[in-house]
């Protein structure tokens, strides 16, 4: 479920925000999982606020887990080579 971040409730000026969202990576190898090896696999607008170390499911203990904010959501890959 994603929403666009506003700070006032029930804005409608709320499309120009950037939604943060908390994407999960599989196949990085925990000793080169850095922000700065994370913000090369979103867009150049994308922002990588931090990596999320908590971990809640077994699924996610296999991932780079990390918060981004993004304007377009369909810019995130879902999917690579």
């Amino acid at each position: 479920h994603f929403l666009p971040w506003t700070r006032q409730y029930a804005a409608t000026s709320a499309s120009k925000l950037h939604y943060r969202v908390r994407v999960c990576i599989e196949g990085i190898p925990a000793h080169v999982a850095s922000v700065e090896v994370a913000s090369r696999l979103f867009p150049a607008s994308a922002y990588v606020e931090l990596i999320d170390t908590e971990r809640e499911t077994e699924d996610e203990k296999a991932c780079l887990c990390v918060w981004v904010w993004i304007a377009d959501l369909d810019s995130i890959a879902i999917g690579g080579c």
